[in-house]
């Protein structure tokens, strides 16, 4: 999503703790991290927590 003219987030859900974890340490996250410097500056992982949802 694009918070201002060229600032841009990820926003990724996942069931439980364990499974944001695993996502920040798999090869999508090991990419990302990789293009630090080349495409992107380094950025900012900010876990959050869903307080309430409409379904």
């Amino acid at each position: 999503m694009r918070i201002g003219p060229s600032t841009f987030a990820v926003f990724d859900v996942f069931p439980d703790g364990d499974g944001r974890d695993a996502h920040l340490s798999g090869p999508i996250a090991e990419a990302l991290l990789g293009s630090v410097g080349t495409l992107i500056e380094q950025p900012t992982i900010e876990p959050v927590d869903v307080l309430a949802a409409k379904l």
